[in-house]
């Protein structure tokens, strides 16, 4: 039975009961309502301890996706730098052996900076999936 349902109770019967048996359910409520009331202060700060962990592991794992895509568009830049090294090597070259092998380097290049883009963007998805969830 409800708390509330038990004080409804007592407010019909109360007329018809003797003032010790009043006081005994009247008392008797006071004490169920503490015990509530208890419980659900408990439940409450064991909600607000699980949400800061969560909060804290969130914020853990947006820094590490902040490293990581720092370290990806690192990669990213020495990717270029190697890319346009090669394409200026392979205009200077004076073999036909040389302008393939650098030609292989530039395709082998230009694919892994596709990967690492696909990468970068990646992470960058998962730290707007981070901000969002921390904004809420």
């Amino acid at each position: 039975m409800r708390l509330g349902h038990v004080g409804q109770r007592l407010k019909e019967y109360k007329t018809s009961m003797l003032p010790e048996h009043k006081s005994e359910i009247f008392d008797t409520m006071m004490e169920k309502r503490g015990q509530l009331d208890k419980f659900w202060e408990a439940r409450r700060e064991a909600q607000e301890q699980r949400q800061q962990a969560w909060r804290e592991r969130t914020s853990a794992n947006l820094e590490r996706n902040h490293a990581k895509l720092a370290e990806a568009e690192s990669a990213a830049a020495r990717t270029r730098a190697r890319i346009s090294e090669n394409e200026k090597k392979r205009r200077e070259a004076t073999s036909q052996k040389w302008i393939a092998i650098h030609s292989e380097w530039i395709d082998s290049d230009v694919k892994k900076l596709s990967d690492i883009q696909s990468q970068i963007n990646r992470i960058q998805n998962w730290i707007a999936d981070d901000l969002e969830k921390l904004s809420r």
